[in-house]
């Protein structure tokens, strides 16, 4: 779990991820020691999608929000600190001790006490305006703290520094992925024809299946999305920018064109037309092959 604003990480070693143990999780490791988040945003995981998970949110008022299938980029911050967990453990821990749980306390600290380049400041200072005191410190001569009346108000001068650094920061890194985002997906527009890329293939050859499928036809577009007609089923979904691929011009044309085509009625073609092939059947005679005579002698 992070917060998206401090990048601050709480993590919770769970024996299974049911809806009751996710929830007792969220409750005890957040809500008790940060209070209730406004939003909670989460995967599309039955232990997310439960009524236990739904009903705690609405009990404390959180709004509860859920990724669109298929789709982790959309909560890239999980996905990188999931590998981030990962990448601290492999180097932590033995590959044959069955008691990793044991370093979760130990890696969650190292990843709020490390700057973030997005941030631009350490987790663990932007929530508590002050720096982690690390066992590495033991051995510096660190002067003691003098806790004078005024050290609130220091310590709230210090948070509201960071809270300004790290909105700064954070809005350079939003900029920058909303224009690199726009430069890919400009193109996608109502009307136009799209191929979505396929994410299930359980086919029996799973290599050898298309990448895509389509043509789909776009109906709206919405900020990051598009609801996509499917033009043999006409089924309406919405799609993600990422996973559509715009349809080639002569693909479009061709495909407009044989539609018109197969749209005329035997009215749209004038009587006295004549087909632009014919073909005569002839008679079995006129079908023989004429050989050469030998000359006789």
């Amino acid at each position: 779990m992070i917060d998206s604003f401090s990048r601050y990480t709480e993590l919770a070693p769970i024996p299974d991820k049911s809806a009751q143990t996710v929830a007792r999780a969220f409750l005890s490791h957040v809500i008790c020691r940060h209070g209730a988040p406004e939003q909670l945003m989460c995967d599309n995981g039955t232990e997310f999608t439960n009524q236990v998970l739904k009903g705690l949110c609405k009990l404390l008022n959180i709004d509860l929000v859920h990724i669109l299938p298929y789709r982790p980029q959309a909560n890239g911050l999980v996905e990188r600190l999931n590998r981030t967990i990962l990448n601290v453990l492999r180097t932590s821990i033995n590959t044959q001790d069955n008691e990793w749980d044991l370093w979760i306390p130990i890696t969650q600290a190292a990843i709020n006490s490390t700057f973030h380049s997005s941030l631009g400041d350490i987790p663990n200072y932007v929530v508590y305006g002050d720096d982690q005191r690390l066992p590495y410190e033991l051995l510096q001569q660190r002067p003691s703290p003098v806790y004078r009346e005024d050290y609130a108000k220091i310590v709230i001068a210090r948070k509201q520094e960071a809270y300004r650094i790290a909105r700064e920061h954070l809005r350079v890194e939003r900029d920058r992925i909303i224009a690199q985002h726009h430069r890919a997906t400009d193109k996608i527009a109502e009307g136009v024809l799209v191929f979505h890329r396929v994410t299930d293939k359980s086919s029996l050859m799973p290599k050898l299946a298309p990448d895509f499928e389509g043509p789909l036809r776009v109906l709206k577009v919405r900020h990051n999305k598009a609801l996509c007609q499917n033009l043999t089923t006409c089924s309406q979904t919405w799609y993600h920018f990422d996973t559509l691929k715009l349809a080639s011009t002569h693909y479009e044309d061709e495909y407009n064109r044989q539609r018109s085509l197969t749209s005329l009625t035997p009215t749209d073609i004038a009587p006295d037309s004549t087909p632009a092939t014919s073909m005569t059947l002839s008679s079995p005679e006129s079908d023989a092959l004429s050989l050469p005579q030998t000359p006789s002698s």
